[in-house]
């Protein structure tokens, strides 16, 4: 790929109507392997918020309109055992959560407060798991 630049720094003055300033132009070239994984570490929590933008400059929002605010959670169910034979439930909305094959499970459009997850374990009586949406490990050990 071809880097692009001003030819004539005066494009760029001109269009922003502004008085001319000094500028350099600066290419910078760096190797990166696109092969190479990135790890991070594991997204728990993320908080998406609607209403309306109080300054659009800042893309902030108007925290006196109260912006509408919903959290996706994810956490890990750490068993001895297959988790084929677990199911996992929020109550509060009778809603079955998937499990991948690694125990990693997400829930979607919660409002922040108490919930309550229920494990089913084949064989066993269910067992409640109180979660306070938003918080730092939602991890369940079974």
């Amino acid at each position: 790929a071809q880097e692009e630049h001003f030819r004539n720094q005066a494009d760029l003055w001109g269009a922003m109507d502004n008085e001319w300033r000094p500028g350099i132009p600066l290419v910078i070239t760096i190797s990166l392997d696109p092969y190479q994984p990135v790890t991070a570490p594991l997204v728990r929590t993320r908080e998406l918020s609607l209403g309306p933008v109080a300054d659009p400059a800042t893309e902030r929002l108007a925290e006196a309109n109260q912006p509408d605010r919903f959290w996706t959670i994810g956490g890990t169910v750490h068993a001895e055992g297959s988790l084929d034979e677990i199911e996992v439930k929020l109550l509060e909305k009778g809603q079955i959560v998937s499990l991948q094959p690694e125990g990693r499970f997400a829930i979607g459009n919660l409002k922040a407060g108490d919930y309550t997850l229920q494990v089913s374990v084949k064989g066993r009586k269910p067992r409640q798991h109180k979660i306070t949406v938003p918080a730092a490990d939602y991890d369940i050990k079974v």
